[in-house]
């Protein structure tokens, strides 16, 4: 699960995930999160913003 909210469910933060190269939009960027989340084997990114630079980050979370 990718989202630009909160969740209401417990969880646990792990980490930090940012894009590279700049996606052209939301949709990529969450898509590249995404593949990176089931490489670390984490549960969600919350809280996902575009930075000024143009790349995108997220908090990864594992739910309790």
């Amino acid at each position: 699960m990718v989202t630009e909210g909160d969740l209401v469910k417990d969880y646990k933060e792990v980490a930090r995930i940012y894009t590279e190269g700049r996606p052209k939009n939301k949709e990529e960027a969450f898509s590249l999160m995404r593949s990176r989340l089931a490489e670390f084997g984490a549960d969600a990114v919350i809280k996902v913003r575009k930075k000024k630079n143009k790349n995108f980050e997220g908090i990864v979370v594992l739910f309790e």
